[in-house]
């Protein structure tokens, strides 16, 4: 992309901005004219009148200021977002503030890394824009796009030309408190654009996110865009397959068919866990022959539950058995009691010669040095986005593999019916919401100790058999 004699056609037209992109695509470098799809060009074209509004440049048709697009995963929603935000920041000839919003931390970084790439791979465009930690700012004209995740008192008195809501479907409840900031804020301004992108969700005819979008689609004044599953010509039959292959039923009709679901969880199958629940088992004792025993804990201090969950292992038969699971409610206005859960460690190792006890450090960093001075195993799994992809894709695994077996433990059952499946920069991980009956902890301490678990039975070797005795004749 050339600044002469392009520039000033550049900045006066998001399509002259987007014929002389490069843009990242399966890891190379590509013209984005050469990889648009139609319907991308389709949701470009209906909003570009109202980003031109926004940047101070009179409109090549009636513009609208509102928009949704709902795409399945995989269809370019954050780059397109990032690239139609970023156009107006690097175009206004005076200064606009513009805001970013992410339901979490995680998903404002992609936003920030999508126009990163664009400075990168668009050197014209990265003298111009700057990407800070939380900001996009034009060195020029100090223009600025904050990029903000679910902290809703950070968006109270923002004065916004442009607001775009990036994976609404995807915020949690608390995101509620930030959306409606934003919108009022949107409404501060005549001429402000506001635009949503997202994939199906949760809570059909419930959730606060259904009731944004059904809003969105029914007002005339709204551009409501919605693919019907995936469309995009860089997702390949045999990528899809394997999604479909390795996801559950709900999430893939989610995520890939971009299907509103009125389950409130959707990391698990009902059938799944149904099919895992054994009315004959009990606790186990701990002595029940070749069994192998781990143990998570997940420890809340005050706002959350704390729960000590032991699995039972039988590699040679590739079973995982619930073998306990304790649990500990905070009173009102006084912390959890760590003596408790500290002494019921200690009885889960005697009882159950436990191999190993994962914990999280939040919050468990002074009860496990203790444990540790006492010549305990126990083993820091801190929740990194690689441990947290572990613990959602192992967990998925041994329920619709059928390879876990419960016993009828009613708060268990009811926190993995809650968890949903969540997309982040390196993969998935589960969501646990926050309720009367905690933050979903049982399950949490059962996905502490779930891989290791799920290890032992994969590669678990048969023992070879006995060598046969050679007679020799002398």
């Amino acid at each position: 992309m050339s600044k002469q004699p392009t520039e000033a056609a550049v900045k006066a037209d998001p399509a002259e901005f987007r014929k002389r992109l490069i843009v990242e695509c399966n890891g190379e470098p590509r013209r984005l004219v050469d990889v648009l799809d139609p319907w991308q060009e389709a949701d470009f074209a209906a909003l570009d009148p109202g980003w031109q509004v926004v940047a101070g440049v009179k409109p090549k048709s009636p513009p609208t200021l509102r928009g949704y697009l709902e795409r399945p995963r995989g269809h370019s929603k954050t780059s397109d977002i990032a690239l139609m935000a970023s156009w107006a920041i690097y175009a206004a000839p005076s200064r606009i503030r513009g805001v970013a919003a992410a339901g979490d931390a995680d998903q404002a970084r992609l936003v920030l890394n999508a126009i990163d790439s664009l400075c990168r791979l668009n050197p014209p465009i990265g003298e111009v824009l700057d990407v800070q930690r939380g900001a996009v700012v034009n060195r020029r004209t100090g223009s600025e796009l904050s990029v903000i995740s679910s902290d809703a008192p950070t968006s109270f008195g923002l004065l916004p030309h442009f607001v775009v809501a990036d994976e609404l479907s995807h915020w949690k409840d608390a995101g509620e408190s930030l959306w409606h900031s934003l919108f009022s804020s949107a409404a501060k301004q005549a001429k402000c654009l506001l635009c949503i992108i997202s994939n199906a969700g949760l809570g059909m005819g419930t959730s606060w996110q259904w009731k944004v979008r059904e809003a969105a689609r029914t007002d005339a004044d709204w551009y409501f865009s919605r693919l019907d599953g995936p469309q995009a010509s860089w997702i390949t039959p045999k990528i899809l397959a394997e999604q479909e292959r390795l996801l559950p039923s709900s999430t893939f009709r989610r995520y890939w068919l971009n299907e509103w679901l009125s389950q409130a969880g959707d990391l698990l199958e009902a059938a799944d866990i149904e099919a895992a629940i054994d009315t004959t088992l009990g606790p186990m004792n701990g002595d029940e022959p070749d069994y192998l025993f781990i143990a998570g804990l997940d420890l809340g201090i005050r706002r959350d539950h704390s729960a000590l969950v032991v699995l039972g292992v039988d590699p040679a038969r590739g079973l995982i058995r619930l073998a306990n699971c304790e649990s500990w409610k905070p009173l009102p206005g006084a912390d959890v009691q760590l003596d408790d859960i500290e002494v019921a460690v200690q009885q889960a190792f005697w009882q159950y010669r436990l191999r190993c006890c994962y914990f999280d450090p939040w919050n468990c960093a002074g009860l496990a040095q203790r444990l540790i001075r006492a010549g305990y195993p126990v083993w820091e799994t801190p929740s990194t986005p690689t441990n947290l992809s572990r613990f959602a894709t192992s967990l998925i695994t041994v329920f619709r593999d059928r390879q876990i077996k419960l016993y009828r433990e009613p708060e268990l059952i009811a926190d993995l019916g809650k968890l949903q499946l969540v997309e982040t920069q390196t993969g998935v991980k589960a969501s646990a919401p926050r309720d009367r009956s905690g933050h979903c902890d049982r399950a949490s301490a059962l996905m502490l100790c779930l891989p290791d678990a799920f290890a032992a039975i994969t590669e678990y070797q048969p023992p070879l058999p006995p060598m046969p005795e050679t007679v020799f004749d002398l």
